[in-house]
């Protein structure tokens, strides 16, 4: 039984960092001309929303 490749080098945690929400509910609520609160509202619920339907 192998457990592991001892060929490949082993991997590492991502660098990359996760997108700041409230950054992007600023963002995106200036272009299209709403309340950044009630734009990061909506995201929030999407995301939960989203996040449930996974389970």
């Amino acid at each position: 039984m192998v457990l592991s490749c001892t060929e490949c080098p082993p991997s590492r945690p991502s660098r990359r960092r996760p997108p700041r929400w409230a950054t992007v509910a600023r963002t995106v609520a200036a272009a299209v001309g709403v309340p950044a609160e009630q734009l990061r509202e909506a995201l929030d619920e999407a995301l939960k929303t989203e996040k449930d339907r996974k389970r």
